[in-house]
C-alpha cells in the first residue's frame, strides 16, 4: 500500500483534514495573558513650596486568561496587582522637615464578556469550520477506502488473469508433447511402411502451429504478470 502513490495522496489528504480540525478547535483555546509594570517618580519640594508629594514609586502586575465562545462571543478575565509608595513631606511647606512614606495596595479583578447579538452569533456559525473540517475527514478516507478497493479489486482480477495464462501455457506445453510423441509414432508407422511420409508432413505442421499457440500464451503471461504487477 506505501508503493501506491493514489493510496499515499488519500492517506495525505487526511491528516490534512486532521489538522485542519485541530486548528478549528484550537480557535478555543484558553489564552493566558501576564504582564509586570513599574514607575518611578520624583519632584523635590522648594523652599516654602506648597506641596502633597514629593516623589512616588509603584510595581504591578496583571495576569489573566481569554477564551473564545463557541456561541461566538468572547470572555476574558484580568486581576491586576499593585502596589505604590508615596513620599509625602511631613510639612507641606517647609521641605526641611523631612518627609514620610505612604504604602498604597491595590487589587483590581475585572471580568469582561462580550458577544454578538445578530452576526456572527450561535454554535452552528462558530462550529462551521470545525464541522467542515469534520466533514472534509470523513470525505477524505472514504475516498481512500474507495481507492484501496478498487486497487484489491483490480489486484484480484490481475491476479486470476495470470493464473488463467500460466494455466493456459501449461495445457498449451503439453499439447505440443503429446503431438510430438504422436510424430514419434508417425515416423515409426512409416519406417515400418504402414503409413505414408506424407502424414510426417501433417504432424509436423500441427506441431509448428501448437509451439505457435506456446509463444502467444507465454506472451499472454508475460503481458498479465505486468499488468499485476503495475
Amino acid at each position: 500500500a506505501s508503493a501506491n502513490l493514489d493510496l499515499v495522496l488519500g492517506q495525505t489528504d487526511i491528516e490534512i483534514a486532521e489538522t485542519q480540525v485541530m486548528a478549528a478547535i484550537g480557535a478555543y483555546d484558553v489564552i493566558l495573558t501576564a504582564g509586570l509594570n513599574a514607575s518611578f517618580q520624583e519632584q523635590p519640594q522648594r523652599g516654602s513650596q506648597f506641596a502633597f508629594a514629593v516623589g512616588s514609586r509603584s510595581a504591578g502586575a496583571s495576569f489573566g486568561f481569554q477564551r473564545a465562545l463557541e456561541t461566538g462571543g468572547q470572555i476574558q478575565l484580568d486581576l491586576q496587582i499593585a502596589r505604590t509608595l508615596t513620599d509625602q513631606p511631613i510639612s507641606f511647606f517647609d521641605a526641611s522637615q523631612g518627609v514620610t512614606t505612604l504604602s498604597q495596595y491595590r487589587i483590581a479583578p475585572t471580568l469582561t464578556i462580550s458577544h454578538p447579538l445578530l452576526k456572527g452569533a450561535g454554535l452552528e456559525v462558530n462550529r462551521a469550520q470545525r464541522n467542515k473540517a469534520e466533514i472534509a475527514i470523513t470525505q477524505a478516507d472514504a475516498a481512500r477506502q474507495l481507492t484501496a478497493q478498487n486497487l484489491a479489486r483490480d489486484i484480484i482480477s490481475a491476479y486470476w488473469d495470470v493464473l488463467f495464462a500460466h494455466r493456459d501455457l501449461d495445457n498449451k506445453r503439453r499439447s505440443v508433447e503429446q503431438v510430438q510423441r504422436q510424430l514419434e509414432r508417425t515416423r515409426a508407422l512409416v519406417s515400418a511402411g504402414r503409413l505414408s511420409p506424407v502424414d510426417i508432413k501433417a504432424v509436423e505442421q500441427a506441431i509448428a502451429s501448437r509451439e505457435a499457440d506456446v509463444l502467444a500464451a507465454e506472451n499472454a503471461l508475460l503481458d498479465a504478470s505486468l499488468t499485476m504487477r503495475t
